[in-house]
């Protein structure tokens, strides 16, 4: 019997690798075919909001602008993170550079 989060193959459908958004650009087009969403959710084992909410983050693409989605999400999350490290440094190297502190100070004003 199949679980809630597996595909009618019995593969899960619900990680976050690109595999999971191939397999929702796999059946976003099934409903626009005629299957009715209700059926459509029950096979694949999601929610209609699920459905709805890939619909306006997929709708319309084909795997390769996933892949690339995917790319630009991750240059972004890491380009945040240098950012917020950056900033982090500039930070520590202003209160740094004014009058002598002690480590607790330093950790107060930051």
């Amino acid at each position: 019997m199949r679980r809630l989060g597996e595909d009618h193959s019995g593969e899960r459908i619900h990680s976050r690798g690109l595999g999971h958004t191939v397999t929702i650009i796999g059946f976003l087009p099934e409903a626009d075919k005629g299957i009715a969403l209700k059926d459509l959710c029950r096979k694949h084992g999601f929610s209609e909001a699920s459905y709805y909410l890939w619909r306006s983050k997929y709708g319309g693409m084909d795997v390769s602008d996933a892949k690339r989605l995917k790319a630009l999400e991750a240059e972004n999350a890491r380009l945040k993170r240098l950012l917020a490290e950056a900033m982090l440094e500039n930070e520590v190297a202003s209160i740094m550079s004014q009058a002598p502190l002690s480590p607790i100070d330093v950790l107060q004003r930051i």
